[in-house]
């Protein structure tokens, strides 16, 4: 299946909202969310996500860019959008900004790159191999 440029680039908008009305939602004292372990996994599944959709998005502009500006860029992104969604729930009545789920969403993403190295070097040494 091949996904169009327009939805490579739609998928981490989609994502962010998606952040952004979660992060709207605003939770009374009777609800107890302080089940932290829970809430951070959460955090780095939801931001492996973001950093996943942004690389997606990279995809058709690789030519001509290095690994490392991909992962620069793609860190700077995600890490400002986790930061301003920390800052935007200190707004919302019931939430706070916590910098533990900041540090959260900075695993996430860096996991996410991690992975992207590691499969862009793998998928460079096979092309390599097979090159004449």
């Amino acid at each position: 299946m091949k996904l169009s440029k327009k939805t490579l680039y739609i998928l981490p908008v989609l994502t962010a909202l998606g952040i952004f009305l979660m992060s709207s939602l605003n939770f009374n004292n009777s609800i107890d969310l302080q089940i932290s372990f829970f809430d951070k996994i959460a955090h780095i599944i939801i931001y492996f996500l973001l950093t996943g959709t942004i690389l997606l998005a990279f995809i058709p502009n690789l030519h001509n860019k290095t690994t490392f500006f991909i992962i620069s860029i793609t860190f700077i992104i995600a890490s400002i959008y986790a930061l301003s969604d920390e800052i935007h729930q200190y707004f919302v009545p019931y939430r706070n900004f916590d910098l533990n789920d900041w540090l959260a969403d900075i695993i996430g993403i860096i996991i996410s790159l991690l992975l992207y190295n590691f499969w862009s070097f793998v998928a460079k040494q096979i092309i390599n191999k097979f090159e004449l």
